[in-house]
């Protein structure tokens, strides 16, 4: 009868898979972090800290970047349909990014266009995460499942007398179980 679940060996790639999505968005939230940080500095006034911007939207860049940080958790807390809908999230947040810094292009950002390329570049790349997590992300195996029992095995009462256990033991039995 088939199973309903992957099989190891396509197991193992998938999860694979969702680490390096979950590295990659690590990645990406940590470069926007930045990013906003770099923008929120003022050319003019050098390493002092100038006021939000509205215009480059640095303080909404700076939300993203802590969603994204806020949505890679949530895939290791999420399984199955709630994942696919971080993936979404974390695509939404990239388009978002990408959004803001392009109107900071649009603006006339002069001095920065490195740190604004550079998170043109993560939101490129959280979107990309974004979907692959969105499309693979409901196949990939929970991470508290790896030491579940199998289904349909009834868990046997523990010997009470302790030379019972020891003889579970020498049997290869495990006694907790």
């Amino acid at each position: 009868m088939p199973t309903s679940g992957p099989s190891d060996a396509e197991a193992a790639p998938q999860s694979r898979r969702g680490l390096l999505l979950a590295v990659l968005g690590l990645t990406v939230s940590g470069v926007l972090l930045l990013v906003a940080a770099r923008l929120q500095l003022s050319p003019q006034q050098g390493s002092q800290p100038a006021e939000v911007d509205t215009e480059t939207g640095a303080s909404l860049l700076l939300a993203m970047g802590w969603l994204l940080l806020a949505a890679v958790a949530a895939l290791f807390a999420t399984t199955g349909p709630v994942r696919r809908i971080v993936g979404v999230v974390i695509c939404g947040a990239g388009i978002t990014a990408a959004a803001v810094l392009g109107r900071a292009i649009a603006g006339g950002e002069e001095g920065w266009a490195l740190w604004i390329a550079t998170g043109l570049i993560a939101s490129g790349l959280a979107v990309a995460t974004g979907v692959g997590v969105a499309r693979w992300g409901g196949r990939w195996p929970g991470w508290s499942r790896r030491f579940d029992s199998a289904r349909g095995t009834a868990r046997k009462s523990s010997p009470a007398d302790p030379v019972d256990q020891w003889r579970a033991l020498d049997r290869g039995e495990d006694p907790t179980r």
